[in-house]
């Protein structure tokens, strides 16, 4: 679990962790990682979520050296995201997502039933159009992810997924794939709109790893009241349900995982 936060609401992020090792960040929907450029002559420079993190901890005076990026987050999804502190964390940290040494679970919400309510998504990955990626026969930029789900009524579906690789919107070409597109998705076949067409329901629900021989595990429900960033339900009387797919939902680790 996280503890106490500090919230950078203008700034599209939340304050969870920091220590001398790395800073764990909950990430607003709709925010980039990186810099963008605008512009008749694309000069007019916005930053991206990573560099107003660190300009606001150096502001701060919460951190006093640059942070390394250690992994990503689509720009659409929410959640926990971890930045290190030295060159030397960031890539042991990078290395270990690369490996799957990570464990990763992410929560997402559809109006669509799936094709089958629980079980696994496996393929290659190609390219498609408008940038988005689709799944292929073979093996290469292979992808498996696993994953549970639990109706929430209304036609409403919450599923807990466990991303086994790290590949560009894994995930979103997996809900597809299961005639379920996250809820506000529109690249990947979602109908029904939200209130920002950059924000839609995938969230970085839970990380663990170990670092340096010490177990870390964070985990954070994208309805707690504590985030400034908390989803909102398109009903709510989906709000008891949602928070008994949670209970179960809570230890995802200990699962029974389907191969």
């Amino acid at each position: 679990m996280v503890g106490d936060t500090i919230s950078y609401i203008d700034q599209g992020f939340d304050l969870l962790e920091l220590n001398e090792q790395f800073v764990l960040i909950n990430k607003a929907p709709g925010q980039g990682f990186h810099d963008e450029f605008h512009g008749s002559l694309g000069n007019e420079r916005e930053l991206g979520l990573f560099n107003r993190v660190q300009k606001c901890l150096l502001d701060d005076g919460l951190i006093d050296s640059p942070l390394f990026p250690v992994h990503r987050l689509d720009k659409g999804t929410s959640g926990l995201l971890l930045l290190g502190r030295c060159a030397e964390v960031a890539r042991e940290l990078g290395e270990a997502f690369a490996s799957g040494e990570v464990q990763k679970f992410y929560l997402a919400l559809s109006r669509h039933k799936p094709r089958k309510k629980q079980g696994t998504v496996k393929g290659g990955m190609q390219k498609a159009r408008r940038g988005a990626w689709k799944l292929a026969p073979g093996q290469d930029n292979y992808a498996y992810s696993q994953f549970f789900s639990r109706g929430l009524g209304l036609g409403y579906r919450l599923f807990l997924w466990r991303p086994r690789t790290g590949r560009t919107h894994q995930l979103r070409v997996a809900m597809k794939s299961l005639g379920s597109p996250i809820l506000g998705d529109a690249l990947y076949g979602c109908q029904e709109t939200v209130e920002n067409p950059a924000q839609f329901r995938l969230h970085a629900y839970q990380l663990a790893f170990q670092l340096a021989g010490k177990d870390h595990c964070f985990q954070l429900d994208p309805m707690s009241e504590g985030s400034a960033f908390c989803w909102s339900l398109p009903e709510p009387a989906l709000l008891d349900e949602y928070h008994a797919a949670m209970r179960g939902f809570s230890c995802p680790e200990a699962l029974n995982w389907p191969a």
